[in-house]
């Protein structure tokens, strides 16, 4: 198929329409397995996915235009990214770096109740992030919360378009420490969300924030990990009208329903190199194609019983049973046709 001349000068609708009806292999368009089950090691050499170079390498959004053909588009790399940016749906860009900066960057922290298994409240330190389409939590979290996880494929991109795929996430019931504020939301687990935030301690002796402000941090300027990201759903939800500013290399203090925020600029004042960090959420698949992609990878092959298989079944069909106390009662299966086995108690007493 991929010699065919007619096939190559075809647009990107055609070539999909005629692989479907045909029911071909997208990646070496052969007509005798599913894509999921190729064997053969071939890579778009455009986007490096599962599927022949001769297709386009976004299925759906191609069917919508075809300037996006893998084959015919000559922009570069680079353009071809932010074109494609506008279909793509769920991850997450942290970009760290080092340096002797003349102020930093103070993010946004919170202390916050998630309620465990058993219904209790436990303080988490949690990370707003205004700019992320959705929430983390760390596996250490939902182990000590023992919550239950489910199976999920959220592809996670980083700096560079390096793709890493999270696979499970959890629930988690979030309130407020000071006011009637709760939520429930789905995380993605990770088993690192990132380091100690801030990286270093912060002296804001000087910064003269007001006495008997209750802070959503009492230690925002203390090193320590972080237990969930919140995307900017929450983070916009639980904003107040109350603001307080200084001029100067000073922060800003926003009241929240999780309490007094502290965040922005902040004069430096370590001379050795501090690790600045920032935070990037995005959706990078369409529901659909994470659907596909879920079902491709938990297919399962189609196997053959045996007939004394099929026999172990419906034996256990039949002659398996639960009393009243709740113990199940199997009967052993005998083989058949086979005979006595001999004389075995004189052998059975030595």
């Amino acid at each position: 198929m991929y010699r065919c001349k007619q096939f190559r000068k075809a647009s990107s609708q055609q070539k999909l329409k005629l692989i479907k009806q045909n029911k071909l292999c997208f990646n070496c368009l052969g007509n005798s397995h599913k894509t999921s089950q190729c064997k053969v090691e071939w890579k778009c050499k455009f986007c490096s996915r599962k599927h022949n170079s001769l297709l386009p390498c976004e299925f759906e959004s191609v069917q919508k235009t075809n300037h996006n053909d893998c084959i015919n588009e000559r922009q570069p790399q680079s353009i071809r990214n932010e074109q494609n940016n506008s279909s793509q749906s769920g991850v997450t860009v942290c970009h760290t770096s080092k340096g002797r900066p003349s102020s930093q960057i103070l993010l946004v922290t919170a202390i916050v109740y998630v309620r465990n298994k058993c219904g209790q409240l436990v303080k988490c330190r949690a990370l707003l992030d205004s700019a992320s389409q959705g929430h983390f939590a760390t596996e250490r979290l939902v182990q000590q919360l023992n919550l239950r996880k489910f199976k999920a494929q959220i592809p996670a991109q980083g700096i560079n378009e390096v793709t890493k795929t999270i696979h499970y996430a959890a629930s988690l019931e979030i309130k407020s420490r000071f006011s009637n504020w709760k939520t429930k939301i789905d995380c993605a687990i990770l088993p690192k969300i990132t380091g100690m935030i801030p990286a270093t301690y912060i002296d804001s002796s000087d910064w003269g924030i007001p006495e008997g402000l209750t802070l959503a941090d009492e230690n925002f300027n203390r090193p320590n990990s972080i237990n969930i990201l919140l995307g900017a759903d929450v983070f916009f939800e639980v904003l107040c009208h109350d603001k307080k500013t200084r001029p100067g290399n000073y922060p800003v203090l926003q009241d929240t329903e999780l309490g007094w925020i502290v965040s922005g600029k902040i004069p430096s004042a370590a001379p050795e190199e501090v690790l600045r960090k920032s935070f990037f959420i995005r959706n990078n698949d369409k529901l659909d194609q994470q659907l596909q992609r879920f079902w491709e990878i938990e297919e399962l092959p189609n196997k053959t019983r045996t007939a004394e298989e099929i026999l172990c079944e419906e034996h256990f069909k039949k002659h398996t049973a639960r009393d009243d106390t709740g113990l199940y009662i199997v009967r052993l299966p005998r083989r058949q046709g086979q005979g006595r086995l001999g004389e075995l108690y004189e052998q059975a007493k030595r």
